[in-house]
């Protein structure tokens, strides 16, 4: 009996260590940040447009010419995802596999990304049950957002704009490491790679969309979509630009011949329309690109993304930037705020089809609420988090427990989450 106890604190004093290696991969991270204060005011700036994106309507920015300075915030949070990994992972001297795939490595992403959205979740789950079954309310249609097809992609219960990223994120913890070990020992065909594969995403994503039955392709594309793939040219990016953030090195000559071809695109964008320049697109039989993230978007936003490295300081000390800083450190939490926020918004106050949509003009204070309430709700959230794992888990028992409880809740999530993506098919197959 004292040999299976003695075990079992062996057990527990293991995963205790593991967990302190996590914490402090998580603070040399933020340490890290701080390092590359461009990298924080390229996140506050990004999240500030995702904020705008959420508060009035594609068509109403396009006429102010938005694919050049508001639609390139995910494309912005994709490069900087990218440059992150190349930075993080050589600052940690990763040159394995198996170093890169750690415990801590992935403890730290359950503490990063999944737990809070776990917590998200559960209370989108009670707002759903309460505005469904208890008090009957009739919600607005949020079509096609509230089909249950979306929950096989991890949706919550209570749909909230952006929830779309959340797979593109999620799907990027097991991709990771393997890319930048691939990009480590071979640099340029990992940067090709990373191009091809968005190219096959999109031409399949493309090829299931036309000439389909809608009910059938819908949660099928959606599925290529939502993943990191879809995306991953703009990963490349990052992880080029990792190497050398120098603008004007003879190794970032690449980027400077991409972002004309990009900022000409976005232009035509900002002219005709999605719909008018995929039938110009047509003519050089490049219409099966699909949606406006993607590497005729990327290459000018990561060329922003190499002036805003050039012209700012990397590590300044004022007020200001320990504002941006902790906003920067906010992000993913705001996203998650704002989710929370919208959901109420675009389902009790505002409808999708029409609403505050049909006259923007009209709801301009909105906006600056809107900042105030999901900036100043991530940051609270993060700050208690991070409270959370550093003194309330060592202060009291409890709070030890309950962390477990939701760290288990986090892993059961994620393995379901990648299982029902690729039964995805099953449920609803390719005609």
């Amino acid at each position: 009996m004292n040999e299976i106890l003695e075990k079992s604190d062996n057990v527990l004093e293991k995963s205790d260590n593991v967990l302190e290696k996590s914490d402090n991969v998580l603070e040399k991270s933020n340490n890290s940040d701080k390092k590359y204060f461009q990298v924080d005011i390229m996140k506050t700036w990004m999240i500030i447009l995702v904020i705008l994106d959420h508060s009035t309507t594609h068509g109403f920015l396009l006429g102010f010419a938005s694919p050049l300075w508001e639609r390139i915030a995910i494309p912005g949070f994709i490069v900087i995802m990218g440059f992150n990994l190349g930075i993080s992972f050589n600052e940690k001297g990763i040159n394995t596999l198996k170093e890169a795939y750690s415990k801590e490595y992935f403890i730290s992403k359950m503490k990063r990304y999944i737990l809070p959205y776990i917590i998200l979740y559960f209370i989108h789950g009670i707002i759903f049950l309460l505005t469904n079954y208890v008090f009957h309310l009739e919600l607005f249609e949020v079509f096609p957002y509230d089909s249950r097809g979306y929950l096989y992609l991890g949706f919550s219960l209570f749909w909230g704009p952006g929830m779309w990223f959340i797979p593109v994120l999620f799907s990027s913890i097991m991709i990771f490491p393997l890319l930048y070990i691939c990009f480590k020992k071979a640099p340029i065909p990992t940067f090709i790679f990373c191009f091809v594969i968005e190219w096959i995403m999109h031409y399949l994503a493309y090829t299931i969309f036309f000439g389909i039955n809608e009910y059938n392709w819908w949660f099928t594309k959606m599925f290529f979509q939502t993943h990191i793939f879809y995306l991953f040219s703009g990963i490349g990016l990052g992880l080029w630009i990792s190497k050398d953030p120098e603008i004007f090195s003879r190794r970032n000559i690449i980027i400077w011949i991409l972002m004309p071809v990009s900022t000409i695109y976005l232009i035509g964008y900002s002219i005709y329309g999605l719909g008018g320049l995929r039938i110009i697109l047509s003519q050089f039989y490049l219409n099966w690109i699909g949606g406006d993230y993607h590497f005729l978007t990327f290459p000018y936003t990561a060329f922003l993304f190499l002036i805003v490295l050039k012209i700012f300081p990397k590590n300044p000390d004022n007020k200001i930037s320990n504002l941006i800083r902790k906003i920067s450190r906010s992000t993913y939490h705001i996203l998650l705020v704002q989710m929370l926020y919208f959901s109420f918004a675009y389902h009790i106050w505002f409808s999708i089809s029409d609403g505050f949509d049909s006259q923007p003009i009209y709801y301009l204070w909105y906006y600056p609420l809107n900042l105030l309430i999901t900036i100043t709700g991530g940051i609270i959230w993060q700050t208690l988090e991070v409270k959370f794992y550093k003194e309330k888990i060592k202060e009291k028992e409890i709070y030890g427990i309950i962390y477990k409880i939701l760290f288990s809740l986090a892993m059961i999530f994620y393995i379901i989450f990648l299982f029902s993506r690729y039964i995805f098919f099953m449920a609803f197959p390719i005609p």
